[in-house]
């Protein structure tokens, strides 16, 4: 028998380990400084740990893991003919489902710090089949630069398996191997698992301080025993907690120690329980902990735990799935991806409001909201509306579906694109005067959120960088109310002195608050996009140290020097015109207007002057997203991210639209 596989059997079978240092070799076990081993078994006894190993892998497991092949126009179809389909989406082995396999996989991420499964392959080279391994049986070597997976056996023998028969997720590591949070952590757990058993102890003797008997006398052994079973009898246990005993020849009882308050059981307990939920980056609510949690920050709450815990688990089983399911061809072709948006909605009332406001301007269909409900689709239910009227936004009143005016050089003609170029110039110099004006107060908020970020990137060295991230994201919530609140006044302004031109445009009257709604919609999401921007920027900042195993205070500082510089300044200038633009088109809409003309002012770079003129239904896009945008004269294409409304095209872009009559 090999005296290493003799060796290994023994230490598995031994429950408590005295060398720490061959217990993190084999065993994942280690002895803390209160005197109590800590392995996964044991860790996993604490409500802490096994409340967030449960989040975690339950709600990655619940997850639909959906696989994809690339579309040639950057979209995207289920691959349903591909060997893997049905191994991710049903299940991975003949014994196992996807939700338990995948289960499995992150209990043992949690638990250990790598998962692995063996890879069963066809003779065409396909994957046949995933069979879970153990992570505590498991060995990673590198022998001539290649990976070798060394298995203890149940039956004895150690079996080696190359790199590509073994799927490796390690979780947060090196780059060989994750850590085993367990190991790390020790410390944490072990006082945690001391604090239980200190107030299990305290219990059983009746939550009750120690109490001295003394007596006047003394006392036979008889009298002794009898005694003392009596005290017993009457306080010993949580059920004779408070029972009162009748002391007999002038006995007296005294007691000593300190109460449960002084001892702060109960603080001990709970601070432990945070400090776990740290380590595993899961918000204390989430494990029945709802100190911290309120009414009004709990959903808030659970969607960052989606996008700052849970999404980087999902990027590190989805790349890694690739790296090892995958050739290298395939790669480029195929890929796999959770889909989060179920655990992403808001509450029911929330959703249909969102749901309205697609609607009723034209950018959701019936069915389009039903696919985001899990309903089947409807007849007729493709149709997008016209929000002035209802009917289908590829018809106009004045000439039936696809209608376009076609501009002709006849006098009327020129009559009408003259005075829309002198009313989309008087607008434009309207917009170009409100720069100055929003410079000046989104300055002031940036600055104000620089300096609130820098100062606590100063405690960045004190505490885990996932913290810094949990107050990001709640810095950012309230960040969102101030720039609502400081640029509320200026945007309603600048939207009347928009509507006082639309009225000499049209010989109409249209009051602000014939677009409340949508200029109430508009101001709120401007302030949720500066918000999220900045987060999402910080954020990414943050992961990219990580990946790279660098300080993150450098790059922020480098990137809020930016802000300072040159934000303010192109912010306001996109802002003036963006805003501009898109007050007009909710004014012309209330107006019954149902076609729009690009009119491109000043010197104009080639893509803005290819638009020139240009029209198109009020509720249709000048261009689609998605696209690359190369027209005449243009030295390279703009990549349109998103459809294109109105104007701004691109960036210090000052064209105008005006109303198609």
């Amino acid at each position: 028998m090999n005296p290493l596989n003799a060796l290994k059997r023994w230490w598995f079978n031994r429950s408590h380990p005295s060398d720490p240092n061959t217990a993190r070799l084999f065993g994942g076990l280690s002895e803390t400084s209160t005197g109590l081993h800590v392995d996964p078994n044991v860790a996993l006894a604490l409500p802490a740990v096994f409340g967030c190993t449960k989040v975690l892998s339950e709600t990655e497991a619940s997850l639909p893991l959906n696989f994809y092949k690339r579309r040639p126009d950057g979209g995207r179809d289920e691959a349903t003919s591909h060997s893997l389909y049905p191994i991710l989406k049903y299940s991975p082995n003949p014994e196992m489902t996807s939700m338990k396999f995948r289960e499995a996989m992150m209990i043992a991420m949690c638990l250990r710090g790598n998962a692995y499964a063996e890879i069963e392959w066809t003779h065409g080279g396909q994957v046949k089949a995933l069979w879970p391994l153990r992570a505590d049986k498991m060995q990673v070597k590198r022998v001539n630069r290649e990976l070798v997976y060394l298995y203890d056996l149940p039956n004895g023998p150690i079996a080696q398996l190359p790199a590509y028969r073994v799927l490796h997720i390690p979780a947060f590591g090196d780059a060989l191997m994750g850590f085993n949070p367990i190991e790390w952590g020790a410390e944490t757990m072990g006082l945690a698992l001391a604090a239980e058993q200190f107030a299990g102890k305290f219990f059983k003797n009746g939550a009750t301080p120690s109490l001295i008997f003394s007596h006047p006398g003394e006392l036979g052994d008889q009298a002794y025993t009898r005694l003392l079973k009596s005290i017993e009898n009457f306080m010993s246990g949580l059920t004779n907690a408070h029972r009162i005993a009748i002391l007999e020849e002038g006995m007296s009882a005294k007691a000593v120690g300190i109460s449960p308050e002084a001892a702060q059981i109960l603080s001990t307990r709970s601070f432990q329980k945070r400090e776990i939920c740290g380590m595993y980056r899961v918000p204390p609510h989430m494990v029945a902990d709802l100190e911290q949690a309120h009414f009004n920050n709990i959903e808030h709450l659970g969607m960052g735990f989606i996008a700052y815990s849970m999404l980087p688990w999902f990027v590190r089983i989805e790349t890694q799935i690739a790296h090892s399911l995958l050739s290298t061809a395939e790669q480029k072709e195929y890929f796999c991806k959770h889909n989060v948006d179920a655990v992403l909605r808001g509450d029911t009332k929330t959703r249909y409001e969102a749901y309205a406001i697609g609607r009723n301007w034209g950018w959701l269909s019936a069915n389009d909201v039903r696919k985001k409900e899990d309903m089947n689709p409807i007849e007729g239910g493709d149709t997008y509306l016209n929000p002035l009227n209802m009917i289908p936004a590829n018809e106009t009143r004045f000439g039936g579906p696809n209608y376009q005016n076609r501009f002709n050089p006849t006098p009327t003609s020129t009559r009408i694109a003259y005075n829309a170029r002198q009313a989309a110039g008087k607008r434009q110099k309207i917009a170009q005067n409100q720069i100055n004006i929003f410079e000046g107060r989104f300055k002031s908020i940036i600055n104000a959120e620089i300096k609130a970020v820098r100062k606590a990137l100063d405690k960045l060295h004190q505490r885990d960088s996932s913290d810094f991230s949990l107050w990001l994201t709640e810095f950012y919530q309230g960040h969102k109310e101030l720039w609502l609140q400081k640029t509320l006044p200026l945007f309603r302004a600048y939207a009347q002195t928009i509507g006082l031109t639309i009225e000499k445009e049209l010989n109409g009257d249209y009051p602000l608050d014939s677009i409340a709604q949508f200029f109430e919609q508009y101001v709120e999401s401007f302030a949720n996009r500066q918000a999220d921007e900045s987060l999402q920027q910080l954020i990414a900042l943050l992961r990219q140290a990580i990946d790279e195993e660098t300080d993150p205070v450098p790059l922020i500082e480098e990137r809020l020097d930016g802000w300072e510089a040159t934000r303010s300044e192109q912010l306001a200038h996109n802002e003036s015109f963006r805003a501009c633009n898109a007050i007009a088109k909710a004014f012309f809409i209330a107006a019954g207007v149902t076609r729009l003309r690009w009119i491109a002012t000043g010197d104009n770079c080639p893509y803005c002057s290819s638009l020139d003129g240009k029209v198109v239904g009020i509720q249709s896009n000048f261009l689609g997203k998605n696209i690359d945008f190369q027209p005449d004269g243009a030295d390279k294409p703009i990549n349109v991210r998103s459809n294109i409304g109105h104007p701004p095209l691109h960036k210090k872009c000052d064209c105008m639209i005006s109303a198609e009559v």
